[in-house]
């Protein structure tokens, strides 16, 4: 027979109450935190979804079309033990190379710099920030690039219904990786100008579909010449290409993207 007092009930009280009790000592050590993040939104079932629960664009029960939603929701900040993670992979000596590679990945450790290119919005002084990991690129700089979350593509939306339009298009669709990787990179200008921070040049700031606001912040510096996302970006949308590294014997042209490049 089944001894029911043994049993495990995750919805009762005696139960439940102790997730409760450690979720409090988290929040109190700063391990659990509140913040905004931009999620996959079954319209359908009401829920968020993971991105491997997305198949197509659409929700994996519900088949609804999905939508990029911005919500507030509780996150264990595991960045608190990014390197220790990282460090300590090369410990688990039985563990398939794969596997330890996908966890490394999984961590999504970028070095690089974070800088603000400054502008001035209905007579505030703000910046745009950005981040990096080729700062050795930053006079090659021709525009800058937005999530259609960012606060600024919100802004020039309001009294633009195509850009409002063009953003409700960007938040349909998944939001990993590999989906934004493969679809065609689309984009519009917001009207907005930064300054570039070395030159003073004035930049564009364009929305651009293969901005996700969940990396950096939100926004990149377009490279162009150095970079096939921007290389592609710039040649559909007429806008500069500019060299600013070169490799002995090689030759740039703005033909087609070359590896070097």
């Amino acid at each position: 027979g089944i001894a029911w007092s043994r049993e495990v009930a995750t919805c009762r009280p005696d139960y439940y109450k102790w997730n409760q009790w450690l979720f409090l000592r988290m929040l109190e050590k700063g391990i659990a935190e509140r913040k905004t993040q931009v999620v996959n939104w079954d319209p359908v079932d009401q829920t968020v979804l993971a991105n491997e629960q997305v198949i197509d664009g659409r929700g994996w029960r519900s088949g609804a079309l999905v939508e990029k939603r911005e919500i507030p929701m509780y996150y264990m900040k595991i960045t608190a033990y990014a390197e220790e993670l990282l460090a300590d992979l090369d410990k688990l000596p039985g563990w398939p190379e794969q596997v330890r590679l996908m966890q490394k990945n999984w961590i999504g450790k970028s070095t690089g710099v974070r800088f603000a290119f400054p502008y001035e919005l209905d007579g505030k002084a703000d910046k745009l920030w950005v981040f990096t990991t080729r700062a050795d690129t930053i006079m090659g700089v021709t525009f800058c690039a937005v999530a259609a979350e960012h606060p600024l593509a919100t802004h020039a939306a309001k009294n633009n219904p195509a850009l409002a339009a063009f953003i409700e298009e960007c938040k349909q669709g998944g939001v990993a990786e590999a989906d934004i990787a493969t679809m065609e990179k689309k984009g519009m200008p917001t009207g907005i100008f930064v300054q570039h921070p070395l030159t003073g040049d004035k930049v564009e700031v364009w929305v651009g579909n293969y901005v996700l606001m969940g990396y950096g912040e939100g926004a990149v510096m377009a490279v162009p010449a150095h970079d096939e996302r921007d290389f592609a970006f710039a040649k559909k949308y007429k806008l500069a290409i500019k060299q600013v590294i070169a490799v002995e014997g090689q030759n740039f042209s703005l033909d087609g993207w070359q590896e070097w490049y």
